[in-house]
């Protein structure tokens, strides 16, 4: 499950693993703090595309993302249940969001 998250944008990935967390756990930061603030920073990239999208800021979308990830995946485990899981939420779940928030922000305005 958590295979995906790694991966699906490697250069941002990268970028953030050599400008960010290797200068972090180098200066003594810990390996959890460090990575909350490289999925802070990814948050605050994809607040910026929210923000264009629908004129609206959306913060800590995001941030949600690792707890939920380590909940379900005790519940439910790393096999094949958590892939579909994961995949039926990014699917569906991800769309309806998007939808529900467009439509939404846009009664607002």
């Amino acid at each position: 499950m958590f295979d995906y998250w790694r991966y699906w944008n490697a250069r941002f990935n990268q970028w953030c693993k050599r400008h960010l967390y290797i200068p972090l756990i180098k200066s003594g930061w810990k390996k959890f703090f460090a990575q909350q603030a490289v999925f802070l920073l990814s948050d605050l990239f994809h607040t910026y595309a929210y923000y264009f999208a629908f004129k609206k800021i959306l913060l800590g979308g995001m941030m949600t993302q690792p707890l939920l990830g380590r909940v379900i995946e005790r519940i439910i485990g790393r096999g094949r249940g958590g892939n579909v899981f994961f995949w039926c939420f990014t699917i569906f779940a991800h769309a309806g969001v998007v939808i529900f928030s467009y439509e939404y922000l846009n009664k607002l305005s």
